[in-house]
């Protein structure tokens, strides 16, 4: 085989791309990069010198993990040809740079050593970044979950409470950085990032059509106050095997994090599918969930003939979707894969017949299954279990722990696990009558390389793609029993939403949790929040302000709420719970507007106080405010929209009268309310 690259070579220090907007330096002899230049406000992005090459690659030599940092060969005007220290691995490394904003970095990787199996490929390495002159006005974009959006991420990051985030913590590593890496797609819902200030804007992207597993790294120095940006991508090549990576973006502009819609949407709109359900959910606002059936510990709080009672109970309050978890063998968490009713909840046809009771009355069943993980404590875990199992570069189990439980995690891109979820989603509507299935952890949970050489990918970074077809597939297999039928996630992964009809997201407010984002670059994707009180009968002051923060949010998205009237029953002495059934039906008066809108975050307000929180929603006939007030300020909003507007329709959660006022550009409200929604008809 050939090796990669060119022969020709060049006397030079550094390799250096520039057009109006930006210049883009690379060190030759040290091959990292040394400069980012912004032209447009003469800002060097990267302040601090810090010793890392632009891409270098991980493999295996007799079972242990080795980095190999490159070498400097040749170049030409666009390409930087390395061979990788120590093997005989080469790459070519391309850069495009025309007119726009945007350099583009593909990297092509060949292994021509017979002992050594490349595994990770690491870079594009973006190292030293600081916008502007204070590093404490950086504000950084991250898309763990839905979202996340961090003012000051270099102190942030190095803070108690993110290095004991589960799932999503930094560590301090030993070239003194706080490293932080998510994997796609699920923990990472995408595959950018975004770094700004009040003049300067980053976005650097991953545009990889090829979706193997990736991980999304944000680091923040120790010592000096920088950030440090880069992708990791899983995938083995063993001798005479060339990999090819999609294309890496990185555009230096003056935007705030808004502009990354047209980046990455642009790049992964035309690969998906968008309203992929049935068009009657599109009247869905909220759901009825009960996850309270049996727990770990042989905890009974329900059976299946209370399913009809707790179906009228959400229906009392406008919720006529009943999700049901819980009801498999041992209870949640418990047991899985084994997804057939608990005998100590009642018989398969006390679950049958519970079912049909919420068809027959106008109602929406959806049940749940984990579509990940296996418990060890099963009988088949030795068995079907370790048949299915990931394994790491080690050899060994992935384990995860939930509750008192541990489990392995099955391998979505291996014809036994996929085929195994396919028949068992099937089956519940098939065998026990759902409409609805939601498979947990999908889209939520990270995504791992699977080393597991009995397993039928071929490559260990198949991951996504596995999940992909099973989606895919499943999708289909179960319109066969009706139009009606769905599929629903745990979080979201942006590839995953063509097959779904809903994501429940979550994060945690404390962790700068910013739905917004991917909310804004795919509006067409439904996300569902939790918004249920953890306590209900002793609420502490901050447990009510995180409850009442949550519900704001989730209705100033336009999410659909995520709430356990089964729980949580209506009582009108109790502020909290009350405030909560206000917001339902505050909520439910929303969902015919909003169904047909667009989702514009709160880029027509002007100067909103950073106390408030505000949405427009836009359709061809005029637009949607929402705001959300939880402090009570009498304030005045200011929203700026184009057309000629001719009427304002108001309502707020308190019957309080809300004064609104339409000027020339735009719609002047006076706030009393602590939520409102006001309807701009626009002359047509």
């Amino acid at each position: 085989m050939m090796r990669l690259g060119k022969t020709m070579k060049k006397t030079a220090t550094n390799l250096i791309l520039e057009n109006k907007d930006y210049s883009f330096s690379i060190n030759l002899k040290e091959l990292r990069i040394t400069s980012l230049f912004n032209k447009q406000t003469n800002d060097e992005y990267i302040k601090f010198a810090f010793p890392m090459p632009i891409f270098f690659i991980k493999g295996l030599l007799d079972k242990e993990l080795i980095q190999c940092n490159p070498l400097y060969s040749s170049h030409t005007h666009d390409s930087i040809y390395v061979k990788f220290d120590g093997y005989e691995v080469y790459a070519d490394i391309h850069f495009v740079c025309d007119q726009s904003d945007q350099l583009k970095i593909t990297i092509a990787v060949e292994n021509c050593d017979k002992h050594f199996r490349v595994t990770e490929i690491v870079g594009p390495n973006l190292y030293g970044l600081q916008l502007g002159k204070d590093y404490k006005k950086n504000i950084f974009i991250y898309p763990h979950h839905a979202g996340e959006k961090t003012v000051n991420p270099v102190d942030r990051y190095k803070k108690e409470d993110y290095q004991n985030f589960w799932r999503a913590k930094t560590s301090l590593t030993n070239y003194n950085t706080y490293h932080r890496q998510i994997n796609y797609c699920g923990l990472a819902s995408m595959t950018f990032m975004y770094l700004y200030d009040q003049a300067n804007g980053l976005y650097f992207g991953s545009h990889d059509l090829n979706f193997p597993v990736t991980g999304v790294v944000a680091e923040v120095g120790s010592q000096e106050n920088f950030v440090g940006l880069s992708y990791v991508k899983y995938h083995d090549l063993v001798k005479q095997e060339i990999y090819e990576s999609g294309e890496y973006v990185i555009s230096v502009n003056t935007k705030d994090w808004h502009y990354a819609k047209e980046l990455y949407r642009n790049y992964l709109a035309p690969h998906l599918k968008f309203h992929n359900y049935p068009d009657y959910l599109d009247d869905q606002w909220g759901l009825n969930q009960c996850y309270n059936f049996k727990r770990q510990g042989n905890i009974i709080q329900n059976t299946f003939k209370n399913i009809p009672t707790m179906y009228e109970e959400g229906k009392k309050h406008g919720l006529n979707h009943m999700f049901i978890a819980s009801w498999n063998r041992g209870g949640f968490d418990t047991d899985y894969p084994e997804y057939y009713p608990d005998m100590d909840l009642g018989s398969a046809m006390d679950f049958v017949r519970g079912l049909e009771y919420v068809r027959e009355h106008g109602g929406i069943p959806t049940l749940y299954i984990n579509a990940r993980i296996f418990e060890l404590g099963s009988d088949y875990a030795p068995t079907v279990g370790e048949k299915m199992a990931m394994k790491d570069v080690t050899g060994n189990n992935y384990i995860e722990t939930y509750g008192i439980k541990s489990f392995t995690i099955s391998c979505p891109s291996d014809q036994e696990w996929a085929n195994r979820l396919l028949d068992t989603a099937e089956f519940l509507i098939k065998g026990y009558g759902t409409t609805g299935i939601y498979l947990d952890q999908l889209a939520s949970a990270e995504p791992f390389p699977c080393y597991q050489k009995e397993h039928s990918h071929r490559h260990i970074g198949e991951f996504n793609r596995g999940y992909l077809e099973v989606l895919a597939k499943l999708h289909d297999k179960i319109k066969k029993y009706g139009e009606d039928k769905f599929i629903l996630t745990e979080n979201i992964g942006d590839i995953y939403s063509s097959y779904t009809f809903g994501n429940l997201t979550w994060n945690g407010p404390k962790y700068d949790e910013y739905f917004n984002i991917i909310k804004y670059i795919f509006p067409e994707f439904i996300q569902i929040n939790m918004v249920n009180p953890k306590n209900v009968t002793d609420f502490s002051s901050s447990e009510t302000k995180e409850f009442i923060d949550q519900m704001e949010r989730a209705i100033v998205l336009g999410s659909i709420l995520w709430f356990a009237p089964t729980r949580i029953k209506f009582d009108p002495t109790n502020e909290v719970i009350r405030y909560a059934y206000q917001a339902l039906n505050f909520r439910s008066k929303l969902q015919p507007l909003i169904k047909h809108a667009t989702y514009k975050d709160d880029i027509y307000f002007v100067n909103l106080n950073p106390k408030l929180r505000g949405s427009v929603f836009e359709d061809e006939n005029g637009y949607l405010i929402i705001i959300g007030n939880q402090h009570g300020m009498k304030e005045k909003v200011t929203i700026q929209v184009t057309g000629k507007l001719i009427e304002a329709k108001n309502f707020q959660l308190e019957d309080i009268s809300q004064s609104v006022n339409i000027t020339t550009n735009g719609v002047v409200i006076q706030l009393t309310s602590n939520l409102a929604y006001i309807y701009i008809s626009k002359q047509r």
